[in-house]
Parts: structure tokens; sequence; C-alpha cells
């Protein structure tokens, strides 16, 4: 059950010199509790319950945020400060839905999904703090310039310095170009840095509980294999792109992007002797020490690049008699590629690559999105009535059904919604998504038990739309002036 809610106020004005205000504060909240019914702990035999509550996790996020701006002539200066707090917990489950019993040594817990233990039980948080500024200069009247950057402190790994510049020049009245490049970064979350879900089982002589499962960057186990506190994600984007328009009912855009990120944050493989051939002594040797059988934790791994382009098409009508036609057609497309590697740590003995990158993480990364995808909007207005029309085409993508990657042919979907406005102020529609009930391609004829066309698990989790196919709403919308 996941309960997720926020909040915001926040006043502001304009003083007397034209300096306008924005004082705000945000709290949210999201709550992600897992429940498991008619099932059982087989380990506790005749003595299992048949509900259990697994646990929680949980994040709160507060924001206070104070903005400045003004213009001064045909330019406009901005800045403000940013003050967020975040706070992460994990909440452990009832001791049936996690514990081993006496009766079974390899099957603990709830069967579907074993509780988060008191041992993965966390409370952490953290505090970031944000100067930052904005410059948009009117160099003439065809020539913008605008500058920003962003100085931000966070109390678990320090500062971090952004910025961005971009360039707007207007050839003539229908043709703009623009250009951008700016830095990023991304924090390690506080769930990647300390989510935990260990389990237990006994060996094949019943004796004492083997642990497994993902462990903190700051547990002992993953410290003692090399696991170091998680630094950011950086990033450097450019864009170059151009806005035609030739009237004013008709707009075409066209953009070519570039990201490149680096210290990409993953988790590793299942550090184990017999799953990794390689593994070293030593880290054998700390994993026996510790009565572990495997383990994982989150890592900075990789670099990558995305490049690709976005095309755009916008078209408005009003006819004569009031009613009113919007169009938009756009096409995306975009690859992501590895660009490097990081190194593993030491103690491990093995590669980054056999660490990290397993075919189905390799695939899901550069081959998991449709490398493009088209989309035609439409909506028509006439008296209290509209129409709303989308029709969409994801392209190809890929997964991997043990060590073969398996590719998945593109889909068309429609969407479609009719509204009515009752009054003024309130607006009934009637609505589906993928109207014609479209599925993603099956994975085929395969020898397992579970997945295939025709069994269990049909279709890919990332399939791009879903596999759930239509979905249909009645809606009721009241605007408050």
């Amino acid at each position: 059950k996941i309960l997720d809610f926020s909040v915001t106020a926040g006043l502001k004005g304009t003083l007397d010199d034209g300096m306008r205000w924005d004082l705000s504060y945000t709290h949210g909240q999201n709550d992600y509790h897992f429940y498991v019914n008619h099932s059982l702990n087989t380990s506790l035999g005749n003595a299992t319950p048949t509900s259990f509550d697994s646990g929680a996790t949980r994040y709160t996020q507060q924001i206070v945020n104070f903005d400045l701006s003004k213009k001064i002539g045909r330019h406009t200066l901005a800045g403000g400060y940013e003050f967020r707090q975040e706070h992460y917990r994990i909440i452990a489950g009832e001791p049936a839905s996690y514990v081993l019993g006496p009766d079974n040594n390899y099957a603990y817990g709830a069967q579907g999904f074993p509780g988060f233990s008191p041992e993965n039980a966390i409370s952490a948080g953290r505090q970031a703090q944000a100067l930052y500024g904005d410059l948009k200069l009117g160099l003439s009247e065809r020539l913008m310039l605008d500058t920003a950057a962003r100085s931000e402190y966070y109390s678990d790994f320090g500062s971090t310095l952004n910025g961005k510049l971009a360039l707007r020049y207007r050839a003539n009245d229908d043709l703009l170009l623009r250009a951008s490049t700016s830095t990023g970064f991304r924090a390690p979350s506080l769930s990647q840095s300390h989510f935990s879900y260990t389990g237990s089982y006994r060996n094949s002589s019943g004796e004492a509980a083997q642990f497994w499962g993902n462990y903190a960057v700051d547990h002992p186990v993953a410290r003692a294999l090399g696991a170091t506190d998680l630094k950011p994600e950086k990033s450097n984007h450019m864009t170059l792109g151009m806005v035609f328009q030739p009237s004013s009912q008709l707009t075409a855009s066209a953009d070519y992007f570039v990201t490149d990120i680096s210290d990409r944050i993953m988790p590793t493989g299942y550090i184990a002797s017999w799953n990794m051939a390689s593994l070293s002594p030593q880290a054998a040797a700390i994993l026996a020490q510790n009565n572990v059988d495997g383990a994982v934790y989150f890592a900075n791994a990789i670099s990558t690049r995305t490049q690709g382009y976005d095309l755009r098409l916008d078209y408005k009508h009003n006819f004569e008699h009031g009613a009113k036609l919007k169009l938009v057609a756009a096409y995306q497309h975009s690859k992501t590629h590895i660009t490097q590697v990081n190194q593993a740590p030491g103690v491990l003995g093995v590669q980054m690559t056999d660490l990290i990158l397993d075919p189905f993480t390799r695939v899901l990364i550069e081959g998991g999105q449709p490398a493009n995808s088209f989309k035609l909007w439409s909506k028509y207005e006439v008296d209290d009535y509209g129409i709303v029309m989308n029709l969409n085409r994801f392209g190809r993508f890929s997964s991997v059904k043990g060590y073969d990657k398996v590719s998945f042919a593109a889909r068309w979907t429609l969407d479609t919604e009719l509204s009515y406005r009752l009054v003024k102020d309130v607006t009934l529609a009637l609505g589906a998504a993928n109207l014609f009930n479209a599925k993603p391609k099956e994975w085929g004829q395969t020898d397992d038990s579970l997945v295939g066309s025709g069994k269990v698990i049909r279709y890919s989790q990332y399939a791009p739309f879903g596999y759930n196919g239509a979905y249909y709403y009645l809606r009721i919308g009241v605007t408050f002036q």
C-alpha cells in the first residue's frame, strides 16, 4: 500500500522598486508498505500465519525556498536560497514475515516477499543548502545570453558547483537559433546509501544461519568487500537547435542533444565464490568469516553518453464558428552507450565489468528504452465540448532472457478523452489510455516454467507502455478562482 502526499504553502509579492519575491514551504512523504496475504512461512510449519506485515520504506522531504527576481531594462536578474531536509526509514516487519523457523532450511520468511528484519531497519537523514543565481542579458534586440550558477552543500558528501550558459539568436522574424551547455549532478539518494535487505538460511547440514542480501555501503560486510561512500553522479549537457515560426499558427523546432554522465550508481552483482569464478581468496575469506553466502551493495560504476535529436511541429487554428483545433507532432531519437567502466575494489580480484555489467544490465542500459518514439496529439474544442486524440508509437527495445538478448517490436497505442463543461468551473471527462488494449510483444516460446508466451510472465517488465492493456477513467475537475 502506497501513501504519497505533499503540501505547499507560500507568500509572494512585489517591492516598490519592482523586485519580485517568493517564499514557500513544501512537505512531502512517500510511504511504501508491504503486505503479503494468502501465503505462508514454511519454516514455521503449522504455526505459520497466512497474512504478514512485511515492513515498509518511508521517505520524507521538507523544503524552504526563497526567490528574488527583477527586470532591469531588457535584462533579468534572479537568485535565491533553498534549504532541504530529507529523511529515510526502513521499518521492520512482524517477526513471522522474516524469521527462519525450525521446519525448513532454505525458505525463510513469508513466501512472495520476506519482510524487512530488525537488522535492516534504519533511520537516516541529511540536510542540503543551496545558493543560486540567474542572469539574462539582452545583448541586443536579437541576441539573448542566459547564465546561471548553483552552489549546493550536502551534509553527507560535501559541496558541488554547477552552471549553465545559453544563447538565443533571432536571425529574422521567423527563425530563432539556440544553443546551451550546462553541468549538473544527482546526489546519491538516501535509499542508495542506506538500503539493506538481507535474509538467512541453514547450510546443507542444518547448522547455523547463512546470510545473504543487499548491504548498505557503510555496513561492515560491504566495507570489508570494498564499498565506499557514494559520490554524486555528474553530468555535462549540450544542446543545439532552432525554432521556425512562419506564422502565428505554425511552429517547427529541431534540437540535437548530448548528455555525458559519470560515476553512475548501480548495484553490484552477487558477490559470492560460486557466482564469480575469479573472486579473490581474500574476499571469499571475508564472506566466510562473516557467515555470508553473498552480498550486493551500491557503487559508482560506469559513465555513459546519451545523444539524439527532437523534432516537433505545432499547429493551431481558430474556426469562425468558435471552435479551436490544436495539433502537435513530435519525434525523438536517442541512444545511450557505456563509455567508461570504473575500477572495481581491489579486494574482490574481479573487473568492474564482471562485477556490474552482466548481460542483462548492459542490455538494459543500452537497449532497454526505445531508440525512437513518435507522438501525434490533437485537441478539438467547440462550445462546452472537447475531444482529445493522442496517437503514440513506441519503438523497438531489448531485454535479456538468460544470457540471450531478446528484441521486442514497436507498438502503437491510442489515448482519447471526451470532456464537457458542466458549469463555468466544473468539467466532466470520460477517457481511455491505450483505448484498443494494445499489448507489448511476448517473450516467445521458452523452456522456462514461468517466463514465456502463454505462461505466468508473458511480457518484459520494461515494456515502455506497460502490459496491463487499456485503462478507462471518469474524471471531474473543479477550478477554484
